[in-house]
């Protein structure tokens, strides 16, 4: 890669690799294990306890999610090292880590409580982790111009905003907001999770 590709693309390549590493446990994992608990019937037995259902799904989640925080780091600094980018990006990578799986849950979550099986729910995963990363990590001048209204909506975007500043050495004023938007997506799945989105006993 050329230099000035580098320093074109380089930022937004390890921000999005750092939000590819936490979308594999926020939506991949998550869907599958939630598509796993719902068809072993795990979920109607949990619903007769006296937890609450954000409190199951935040257990499963952060019982995959604490595993990519190493690789999140690893990916800043590796990064950083091969573009010679800026490590004041290190400081926010815990909270666009902790935000951005709070907030890519809700597509882990509507995918593995859809899905009929784990398998499928697998396969529907990776395709929407897919579709995710690649609207919210690309940048916006270089999508057509339908597609940005979708970008408003993915929390990857947002999560990419946050992190994107830091590696230019920069601490940006959007920064509060980027992770205030990730916090409001998070806290609407689980208003949604306590709801209309749990899987009803049959």
């Amino acid at each position: 890669m050329e230099r000035a590709q580098v320093r074109e693309f380089g930022e937004q390549i390890v921000a999005g690799s750092v939000v590819l590493a936490i979308a594999m446990t926020a939506i991949v994992m998550l869907a599958q294990r939630m598509a796993s608990l719902k068809e072993s019937r795990a979920i109607d037995f949990y619903s007769t306890l006296p937890v609450s259902r954000g409190a199951v799904v935040a257990a499963v989640l952060l019982s995959f999610a604490v595993f990519s925080l190493p690789g999140t780091i690893i990916v800043v600094l590796l990064g950083a090292a091969l573009f010679d980018l800026s490590l004041v990006a290190l400081w926010v990578v815990v909270p666009v880590w902790a935000l951005g799986s709070f907030a890519l849950a809700g597509i882990g979550l509507l995918i593995g409580f859809g899905a009929p099986d784990e398998q499928l729910a697998g396969m529907y995963s990776n395709l929407a982790m897919m579709a995710v990363l690649f609207l919210g990590i690309l940048p916006v001048e270089k999508l057509p111009g339908w597609l940005a209204p979708v970008r408003v909506v993915l929390p990857s975007t947002y999560a990419v905003n946050a992190l994107k500043p830091g590696l230019d050495g920069r601490v940006a004023a959007s920064l509060g907001p980027d992770l205030a938007v990730l916090a409001l997506f998070g806290a609407i799945l689980f208003w949604a999770v306590r709801g209309p989105l749990w899987p009803h006993a049959e």
